[in-house]
């Protein structure tokens, strides 16, 4: 009998798979996601989603993986979509965001960084919202396949500091005063403008909860960006 033919929707199907990871792994998302979904709007070229399935190889279906957020800079015109398949787009995303728990750890840590590197990902960074520290945020940039992490500094207060090359965003993992909403957890993520030191405004209204007032981080902040977004 002649077999049906598949069409690229059913060969590169865009259901995820997998079950959700709980809260703390929703508010990352979104704190990430929303706050550049809303400084990039109105730009034609800048397109930013969550829980994006990604495959990277035409030919094997099994050359995929699910990025907490991406942000896609430079290919006017991209809207909504189910799959981002890499060879339609004509590049990989730029920047790739994870939310990382304890049930998802050694996963991110060998599995996600190789899948990046693989299609081309220039940045990828991980928010650990139950880590201590430092280790509570990550970052790699791309370079001869390769993912080499990056800096990320803990502020004065206790905040945890990155910057983004891609983005020209300081990202700021900052533990919440208390009356933040329980279900965010106790880190919350920000993003800053290297260039104006203004921060995104924050989709989830955290940040009246943060531990600091921003003035008291120039100094450290600027450091940062010298080092990490040079």
């Amino acid at each position: 009998m002649a077999q049906l033919p598949i069409s690229i929707a059913e060969l590169y199907p865009s259901l995820r798979g997998d079950p959700k990871e709980g809260s703390q792994h929703w508010w990352g998302i979104v704190s990430f996601a929303g706050a550049l979904d809303a400084h990039y709007w109105g730009r034609e070229d800048a397109y930013v989603t969550g829980d994006q399935l990604i495959y990277y190889e035409l030919g094997d279906p099994t050359k995929k993986i699910v990025a907490d957020a991406i942000v896609v800079l430079g290919v006017p015109g991209l809207g909504a979509m189910g799959a981002y398949r890499v060879w339609e787009i004509g590049k990989a995303p730029d920047l790739a965001f994870d939310v990382v728990l304890p049930n998802t750890k050694r996963k991110h840590l060998l599995e996600v960084p190789r899948a990046y590197a693989a299609m081309g990902v220039r940045e990828c960074w991980r928010f650990y919202p139950e880590a201590e520290g430092t280790a509570a945020l990550a970052g790699y940039r791309l370079e001869r396949g390769v993912c080499w992490p990056m800096p990320v500094v803990a502020m004065p207060n206790g905040a945890v500091v990155g910057c983004s090359k891609v983005l020209g965003m300081f990202l700021e993992a900052e533990r919440l005063r208390p009356g933040a909403r329980p279900a965010h957890g106790a880190w919350g993520l920000f993003l800053r403008d290297v260039a104006t030191d203004e921060p995104l405004p924050d989709p989830l209204g955290k940040e009246k909860h943060r531990a600091r007032e921003p003035s008291e981080q120039r100094g450290a902040l600027a450091a940062v960006g010298t080092v990490g977004c040079r």
